[in-house]
């Protein structure tokens, strides 16, 4: 029994030896074949380059087919082992199997005819001759390299040494070297595939192949999909990742070039055949029981032959190689097919798994590329949910995670660029950035993460108008646009730098930019060539450039050459395609422009035509189609303006009109298109109508320049719009509804300051009734006026670099707003911070008469805000061109005041009394005879109280010293100041800021203002880089003299920005005897000049005094407008009133020093005396009159009173 015992186990032993020595020589063949088909490939690959890589790749062909030849005949020779006998039948015994000869005849086929096909692309008659030894090759090693059964020849002997050395090891290293063997062959695919890729690019660049853009595109993914498989094989698993990825890699390679079925087939009869092997390791080859199959179990093998496709993955590749050809030539037939192979692929891989958020990935881009073609919705909904999908799997391999993000970053932008949605637009940005974090600069596809991230900042300037943007967009699109000119895309990225550089130099005025565009557009169009699909795109691009260009230069040969272009681009694009209609729009621009130089009628007429097609061809709810329906009604009404056609009115108030109703358009378009529907409506008296358009204009200011904003940004896109208050004031007064035009003048002036008061309003009444969202409020409100510097502007800071502290503002922002609505949810807060309607607004006439004067080329009004509602008044001689002419020589008499010579000198003051008495005339006068004010007081009367709100250029000019001040003995004195007492007001809504007598503090607690005065002196008599003032020692002393120890001074070392800003919360009042600088054009960068820093108007107006009672600027021009953003009231008495100032005191222009000292010391005698800072520099006004002359207005009419 034993004896019996001990054979059945040799026999089962060698039974399981036999089948061991079968798997390994069956690897070994294998490896064989794949070295083989690699070694070939590439050196056919050698051929192509030089003389010297034919020599190479003849000899290695013929080393090849001999020792193929040899190991063909003797299976194979391991150390120690004699060769075996040649065996002759194992060829005819294979070819006999009608599977492996199907295989073979399909093999041999598919790399006949990519010879053939190399050869006709490519070039190169040698490639043929080494394609065809290398099918001869591969076909034995097809039909018999798989399997190599020992021969029945083998003696007993040799059988029993071959086990011996497959027991002492030698397995292993004949593993380990069919290991290296498949490695060496992967790279060997690899680097066919790299070589293919250069090959292609070159004569895609010297234009010798029509076909080479469709290899060259293929080309590229199949090499992407070689790096990952190869970079992403873990140690120790070097047989199953890369001999596997190597060997179908060269079936799909060829079968993506050619789209042979041929080759799919073969691919997929290879893994078919490898299912079993692939998943098998040399460690379970040891110890695999006998009874077991040679294949994984029929669980693995699904899930095998589900990842590894035997169709899924070559769907997914082919349908890879479909969409980037569609790409390259616009075939929509090849993009709705690769859709269908990607959408059947993307659902195999189980989920979770990295291929399946690859193929996600790129359905997602093929979809968005439909839509941008068909505006199919579905599509994009599809591409956004599942590149939503791709981006949550947990993908180790960063550089797919970047493509995953950026793809769906392009989706989630052209999203928010058909809704209007922001909140799309942010995401897209986000996930841009993110993209372009993941992976390294050299990156091969960087650049184009960069192009796609630099589209979606564009897009949100154009919405936002937020310079930090687009500095950020022009630096990710530089570095994009400096990859090499013949890259894929290269093209694109030129065009679209161009495009940005354009743009920012409409923004900044930097000449160098427009230069860079126009070289950058040229660049693109010479690149990309006529034939490209997206040429169209780069010839508009640069038809825009030059058209700026034109308007900034007068060259007309570049509008001639823009308007080419532009029909250019119009005639290579179907009627169908989605872009068509913003190149007729372009076309439809350049025509008018070119019109206005040239008077031809007939580009005028076209431009029409063009714009109507442009407009019919854009959807009702496309964001683009204000600006298209805005250009369109703006050559109907250049055309107008000539033929005084009806229709063209009719059509251009409608046109603007459906613009403005488009709510996905950015509210900059929007606006736009609501005031050209107000202007040319009131052109043609239309007054409720221009009304109506006024209106909507007005309503979309917070959106215009909302808090986010930087305030360069803010100021920048509210200078668009100066005007509009008084422009609608007066179109509502012309339709009859004073108290409206009141409203929308008070809703339009000042956003700014109205901005920086609603977080300042009074939280009593929330902090008793919802304790809670008062906390919230203050937190946020709190963080929302921060210091700007701590939200750095990109544009400022970092040369247009990502800076994190603007997404955070935002941010918080976003959150304000959102606070801010639910809030406005309760029953009893509905209004809150919303526009003071007119029955709030009454009240604030109680101590006197607001006075609102509008100047506008539709009619001048003042708006007399009492108690008992607005009573309007024409002012008939207040013409806009009228006051222009007023002011400019006012500013001229100021210069001329300081002149050396006396008679000049003179002359200046008798300008400036003619101008206080035209004052009078035009405006006072009727003001005060419409209020029923006439003459002086008695002794024993109060003064009355009126105050001034005035727009636009008219608050240049001394309104309260209006009057004829000269001795005529009138009986009723024809002067301001002997007749009430004035005061100047931002807003309205600033006078209820002033008058406010409790505010409550951080916990809602009420604070009452300080007992008693106390006050800080700023005493500048020398200061760094200015001239000395001798007069502010004198100041100083008549100030203590009248407050003694109250008064801290803050003098020379002591006067720095740091310590002034620390010590003005401790003082009820405030006194500067300092340099003043206003600027004209930049009016937030106007200081008070101390010892080491500026004191800037944002620095002020970022303080939050709650006990603050006076600010007494004795400096130069501390009330003085800009000559930018008049209406916005930006100058240092305004900064100064909200900082929380009750009152202050400024100056209209620069002033002596002597008689600063003289006024300041008259004062601060009434103000003891009677408490009343209005009171008190009327009376001081009125004394100086007198005492320095009245026919000497510079001297005496400088300072105002602003407060309530």
């Amino acid at each position: 029994m034993r004896t019996a015992v001990d054979s059945t186990s040799r026999a089962a032993s060698d039974t399981r030896r036999t089948v061991d020595e079968r798997e390994l020589l069956s690897r070994a063949g294998l490896a064989r074949f794949v070295l083989a088909a690699g070694l070939v490939s590439f050196a056919s690959w050698l051929t192509i380059w030089c003389a010297v890589g034919t020599a190479i790749a003849t000899a290695l062909i013929l080393i090849l087919i001999y020792c193929c030849w040899r190991t063909a005949a003797t299976a194979v020779t391991l150390p120690g082992v004699s060769q075996v006998p040649r065996s002759s039948t194992w060829r005819l015994r294979n070819y006999a199997q009608p599977v492996r000869f199907l295989w073979v005849l399909l093999a041999v086929a598919a790399m006949l005819v990519t010879a053939l096909v190399y050869r006709e692309l490519l070039g190169g008659t040698f490639i043929l001759v080494v394609a065809v030894c290398g099918i001869l090759l591969t076909s034995l090693l097809i039909a018999g390299g798989f399997e190599s059964p020992l021969p029945s020849a083998v003696s007993e002997a040799r059988r029993r040494d071959w086990r011996r050395l497959l027991e002492s090891g030698t397995r292993r290293r004949v593993v380990r070297r069919c290991s290296v063997v498949a490695a060496v062959s992967a790279f060997a695919f690899a680097l066919m595939a790299r070589v293919l890729v250069l090959t292609a690019r070159q004569r895609l660049e010297q234009g010798v192949r029509p076909g080479a853009s469709r290899i060259y595109y293929d080309a590229v993914a199949i090499t992407r999909w070689l790096d990952d498989a190869l970079t992403g094989a873990p140690a120790g698993s070097v047989l199953q990742r890369w001999a596997w990825p190597a060997l179908v890699s060269g079936f799909v390679f060829a079968g993506s070039l050619l789209a042979s079925t041929a080759f799919l087939l073969a691919a997929r009869a290879v893994l078919s055949r490898s299912a079993g092997l692939h998943t098998r390791t040399p460690e379970n080859l040891r110890s695999r029981p006998e009874s077991a199959a040679p294949s994984v179990s029929s669980e693995a093998r699904g899930k095998n032959e589900a990842y590894f496709g035997l169709w899924p993955m070559v769907r997914a590749w082919r349908g890879t190689a479909l969409f980037n050809s569609s790409i390259a030539t616009g075939d929509s037939a090849h993009l709705d097919r690769a859709i269908v192979l990607l959408r059947r692929s993307s659902g195999v891989p189980p989920a979770g798994h990295p291929d399946r958020a690859m193929f996600q990935s790129y359905l997602g881009a093929a979809l968005r590329l439909r839509f941008e073609r068909t505006a199919r919705q579905p599509d994009l909904d599809e591409a956004i949910s599942i590149g939503r999908e791709a981006v949550a799997a947990e993908v180790a391999d960063l550089k797919a995670r970047a493509r995953h993000l950026s793809n769906l970053g392009i989706s989630l932008q052209t999203q928010a660029e058909q809704t209007g949605v922001q909140a799309d637009l942010d995401e897209a940005i986000a996930v841009g950035r993110e993209a372009v974090a993941a992976v390294s600069a050299d990156h091969q596809e960087q650049a184009m993460y960069q192009s796609n991230l630099g589209g979606a900042l564009r897009v949100r300037f154009d919405w936002t108008g937020q310079l930090a943007d687009l500095n950020e967009a022009i630096s990710n699109c530089r570095a994009a646009a400096a990859t090499p000119t013949e890259h894929t895309y290269g093209a694109m990225y030129r065009s679209n730098l161009g495009l940005l550089l354009r743009i920012r130099f409409d923004r900044t005025g930097a000449q160098a930019d427009l230069d860079d565009a126009i070289a950058a557009g040229r660049d693109a169009v010479e690149t990309a060539g006529v034939d490209h699909p997206d040429c169209p795109m780069y010839l508009s691009n640069l038809a825009t450039t030059l058209q700026t260009w034109f308007e900034t230069t007068g060259d007309l040969s570049a509008m001639d050459e823009a308007v080419n272009l532009d029909r250019a681009a119009v005639a290579a694009t179907s009627r169908d395609h989605t872009n068509r209609a913003m190149y007729l729009a372009s076309l439809g621009l350049g025509l008018r422009v070119r019109y206005d130089r040239t008077g031809l009628l007939q580009d005028l007429n076209e431009a029409i035509v063009v714009g109507r097609r442009a407009a019919a061809a854009t959807p009702a709810d496309h964001p683009d189609r204000a600006g298209r329906l805005t250009y369109l009604g703006a050559a109907l009404i250049t055309r107008l303006e000539v033929s005084r056609r009806q229709p063209d009115l009719d059509e251009a108030i409608a046109v603007y009109r459906d613009a403005v109703k488009v709510a996905t358009a950015p509210p900059r378009t929007r606006a736009a298109a609501a005031r050209a529907w107000g202007h040319v409506a009131a052109s043609e008296q239309r007054w409720q109508s221009a009304a109506a358009g006024f209106e909507a204009a007005v309503e979309l200011l917070d959106r215009l320049a909302p808090r986010s904003l930087a305030r360069d940004d803010q100021e920048h896109i509210l200078d668009e719009v100066e005007g509009l208050a008084a422009d609608a004031a007066a179109c509502f007064v012309q339709a009859g509804q004073p108290g409206r035009a009141l409203e929308l003048f008070e809703q339009s002036r000042g956003v700014l300051l109205s901005q920086a008061l609603d977080t300042r309003t009074d939280l009593t009444v929330l902090t008793e009734k919802h304790p809670q969202l008062a906390e919230r409020f203050i937190a946020l409100r709190d963080k929302v006026n921060e210091p700007a510097d701590r939200f750095a502007s990109v544009a400022a800071g970092n040369g247009g670099q990502y800076s994190p502290s603007a997404e955070r503002r935002m941010a918080t922002v976003a959150a304000f707003d959102r606070l801010v609505g639910e809030i406005r949810e309760l029953p009893e807060f509905r209004s809150f911070l919303k526009p003071t309607p007119i029955q709030d607004l009454l009240p604030l006439a109680s101590a006197g008469p607001v006075v609102v004067v509008a100047v506008s080329e539709y009619g001048s009004y003042a708006l007399a805000l009492t108690l008992t509602g607005v009573d309007p008044l024409p002012l008939t001689s207040l013409a806009p061109e009228v006051l222009a002419d007023r002011v400019a020589a006012f500013q001229a008499a100021l210069k001329d005041r300081a002149s050396s010579d006396k008679r000049v000198r003179e002359a200046a003051e008798s300008r400036l009394t003619d101008i206080l008495e035209w004052l009078w005339d035009a405006v006072a006068g009727p003001v005060l005879r419409q209020l029923g004010v006439s003459g002086s007081p008695a002794d024993t009367e109060r003064w009355p109280r009126l105050w001034w709100c005035l727009s636009g250029l008219l608050a240049f000019l001394p309104v309260h010293a209006a009057g004829y001040h000269g001795p005529r003995g009138d009986a009723v004195p024809r002067t301001v100041l002997d007749c009430v007492v004035s005061s100047y007001t931002p807003t309205i809504r600033a006078i209820a800021y002033g008058r406010r007598t409790v505010v409550a503090d951080d916990d809602g607690r009420e604070t009452a203002g300080a007992a008693g005065p106390s006050m800080v002196a700023v005493a500048m008599s020398s200061t760094p880089g200015a001239s000395d003032l001798p007069g502010v020692d004198a100041e100083v002393a008549a100030i203590r003299a009248r407050f003694g120890d109250q008064v801290r001074v803050l003098a020379g070392v002591e006067a720095t920005r740091k310590d002034v800003l620390a010590a003005l919360p401790a003082a009820r009042m405030a006194h500067f005897a300092c340099h003043g600088f206003s600027d004209p054009m930049n009016p937030s960068a106007s200081h008070l000049l101390l010892q080491d820093q500026a004191l800037r108007v944002v620095d002020v107006a970022e303080l939050r005094l709650d006990v603050a009672e006076l600010a007494f600027l004795s400096a130069c021009s501390t009330a003085r407008p800009g000559e930018r953003l008049t209406d916005e009231v930006i100058h240092l008495t305004s900064a100064f009133q909200l900082a929380g100032y009750r009152n202050v005191i400024g100056t209209l222009w620069p002033i002596a020093d002597r008689h600063a000292v003289d006024l300041a010391a008259e004062i601060y005698t009434k103000l003891v005396s009677d408490g009343d800072v209005a009171a008190a520099l009327h009376s001081a006004t009125r004394w100086s009159r007198t005492a320095r002359g009245w026919d000497r207005p510079s001297t005496w009419a400088s300072h105002i009173h602003s407060g309530p």
